[in-house]
């Protein structure tokens, strides 16, 4: 049996200062919103250095299901089947 948290945390990514504008302007016009899309800027050539990234310690905090549009945020599981979940009542019911 093991039990889920989710949590929000903040990620860090540093990027080659050659590289700046453009991370810049694809943030700007929301092509960037995610890290995972600003490593795919380097897949596709559009920046020329690999970034940094880092998970930033001491910055995570739980979420409730109201913080998650009345999903669960706390699962109780075992063999892959949830046996009881925080916001079942909120999720369910489409609130």
């Amino acid at each position: 049996m093991h039990f889920d948290f989710k949590i929000t945390t903040w990620e860090r990514v540093e990027v080659h200062e050659d590289d700046l504008s453009k991370v810049i302007d694809a943030i700007k016009t929301g092509k960037v919103s995610t890290s995972n899309e600003l490593f795919e800027l380097e897949d596709t050539k559009e920046i020329k250095h690999t970034p940094s990234y880092k998970l930033l310690d001491e910055t995570s905090e739980s979420l409730q299901p109201v913080d998650n549009d009345g999903a669960p945020t706390l699962e109780i599981m075992e063999d892959g089947k949830t046996l009881w979940s925080n916001g079942d009542e909120l999720w369910n019911s489409g609130n």
